[in-house]
């Protein structure tokens, strides 16, 4: 992993290489409520050189109908069967023309209309990733902001939304999710990317945002155990083992608490946090 020297917030003018075509990919599956407003957040990217790209599972409860009201707007739409999240977005990556990838799934959406260009102003080095900051939504109203955790970090865990990562096209091709590792499938895939002789850069945007609730967040435990294995892959030893475990008890904790406390009570720690 090499981190380059240049600030994580270059301009257009800084760049050294052509402006490159990007794609943004929506993975979906019933999420009628809340599509939509991913649909009109990438849609309204100030950025120019960008493809669209939806991947459907089959939808049935009226998903594909508010697709379809922006069909003409839409570059690429898959709708067929496939074995999960991220089976659909490496379908997506294989018909993808862009340069870079940014999965923006159903739900989620964009922090602004420049997002796509902040992330692509920070591209000097023809770096393979790059990310940027989020804001997770509540769905009581509440927002809180995120940052990428630093480099030395990276071990103890997921250290970026995905839906405010840019990586390289070649790179997803070549190296696709793997579909045995579950929800921890995208930790797995950054992890190797760290780990590899290539070229990373954070970017100091707030890139995404993100509605708490999702796969992830329902099954935290597992995903823990799961980001657990693939961190013994790189980063062996007692202090790994010790980091997961004491997060897996304070999070069964957390979740024992959750279901004897008021969800009022709840909704005030969470925002106090904030």
């Amino acid at each position: 992993m090499n981190f380059p020297d240049a600030s994580p917030t270059g301009g257009p003018e800084e760049a050294t290489h052509a402006t490159p075509k990007i794609t943004v990919v929506t993975v979906v599956l019933n999420a009628r409520d809340f599509i939509e407003e991913t649909i009109r957040s990438v849609l309204d990217q100030d950025y120019e050189d960008l493809e669209y790209v939806i991947v459907d599972g089959v939808s049935s409860d009226g998903t594909l109908e508010i697709i379809d009201g922006y069909k003409s707007r839409i570059d690429r739409l898959i709708v067929e069967k496939d074995r999960g999240i991220y089976d659909a977005m490496n379908k997506a990556a294989k018909v993808a023309a862009g340069d870079y990838i940014i999965f923006m799934n159903a739900g989620d959406e964009f922090a602004g209309s420049s997002s796509v260009s902040e992330l692509c102003a920070c591209l000097l080095n023809d770096e393979t990733l790059v990310y940027g900051g989020w804001i997770v939504k509540y769905p009581w109203g509440l927002e809180r902001s995120g940052s990428p955790a630093r480099p030395e970090d990276f071990w103890q865990g997921m250290f970026v939304q995905h839906q405010s990562v840019m990586v390289k096209t070649r790179y997803l091709l070549d190296h696709p999710f793997d579909l045995t590792l579950g929800l921890g499938a995208d930790y797995a895939f950054l992890l190797q990317i760290i780990n590899s002789d290539v070229t990373i850069r954070e970017c100091e945007a707030i890139v995404s945002r993100v509605s708490a609730g999702g796969a992830s967040d329902g099954n935290r435990n597992s995903v823990l155990v799961a980001h657990w294995h693939q961190a013994r892959r790189y980063y062996p030893g007692l202090k790994t083992d010790f980091h997961y475990l004491k997060r897996i008890a304070r999070e069964r904790l957390a979740a024992a608490a959750k279901r004897c406390l008021p969800v009022s009570l709840v909704r005030r720690i969470t925002a106090s946090r904030a």
